[in-house]
């Protein structure tokens, strides 16, 4: 599922890196949640590290009550989950897993840095 791969040695550790997600999203997020990469219409995308394997990856996190309030982003997203996990092309971002929790959706994606 996830690749061997290890966070950068010059990046920060693991348990000064940031908050555990468990802390912000529930037991269901195996993630430490990092900057901000980026906020767009559908939600806000912070750097992730996996807590087993040290990978870091995009975590796009959106808010559940909003996309019940909008069903036309809720297709959208929809859409976007299937398309993600079905295309695989060296330009677009992998899907590796999609979390779902009370208030959020997470979106584990790779992570691109620069």
């Amino acid at each position: 599922f996830f690749s061997t791969a290890r966070f950068h040695p010059m990046s920060p550790a693991p348990s000064t890196f940031a908050i555990k997600a468990e802390e912000a999203f529930g037991p269901e997020v195996p993630y430490l949640v990092g900057k901000t990469l980026g906020r767009g219409a559908f939600g806000t995308v912070k750097l992730g590290i996996h807590r087993e394997t040290g990978q870091q990856v995009a975590l796009k996190i959106l808010d559940t009550k909003e996309l019940i309030a909008n069903p036309h982003r809720m297709v959208q997203t929809e859409r976007e989950i299937v398309l993600t996990k079905l295309l695989e092309h060296e330009n677009i971002l992998k899907l590796h897993d999609v979390v779902l929790t009370a208030n959020h959706i997470i979106l584990v994606l790779e992570y691109a840095p620069g």
